[in-house]
């Protein structure tokens, strides 16, 4: 039950994702990893992360996304629907997290800063982790990596 690092460090998946992070919240180890995700600059960024098991059928594990589609009335949702607010990690961000009450391995995440959107779901965690705790420190290791620079102004 080793705690997520508090600091991102390489290896990575994607370019962006601390492998070690990734392993320790869904137990695989040397995921098939599909996808790429650019950081922030002049605004822009994209991309889409997954990571399925890497045996046996084809289980997706995580999913990262960052995108231009956010609002706050997005995490406003989670929230209303039983999420919690993620803690302030990054000046100008907005974001919860949110368990799934049927799966209790299954924790989605989502931060956004003006238009920009990260989002990350653990489909599949450790059972006996605490897989929600393990979502806000892995949004802590991410986001300053993929929104910090995130400037994609708000709509009115």
């Amino acid at each position: 039950m080793t705690p997520l690092p508090s600091v991102a460090a390489p290896p990575y998946l994607c370019d962006h994702i601390p492998e070690n992070a990734a392993e320790l919240m869904t137990g695989a180890h040397d995921p098939i990893v599909v996808g790429f995700l650019n950081e922030w600059r002049n605004g822009v960024g994209h991309g889409t992360c997954a990571t399925y098991q890497p045996t046996g059928e084809r289980v997706q594990l995580l999913h990262v996304v960052l995108d231009s589609n956010g609002a706050r009335g997005q995490v406003d949702e989670y929230i209303g629907d039983g999420g919690k607010l993620l803690p302030g990690i990054i000046p100008g961000g907005y974001g919860a997290y949110i368990k799934d009450p049927q799966r209790n391995t299954r924790v989605a995440a989502l931060i956004v800063k003006g238009k920009a959107r990260l989002s990350v779901e653990l489909v599949r965690g450790v059972a006996g982790r605490d897989n929600a705790a393990d979502m806000v420190a892995f949004m802590k290791l991410i986001t300053p990596r993929l929104l910090a620079d995130a400037s994609y102004p708000s709509t009115p």
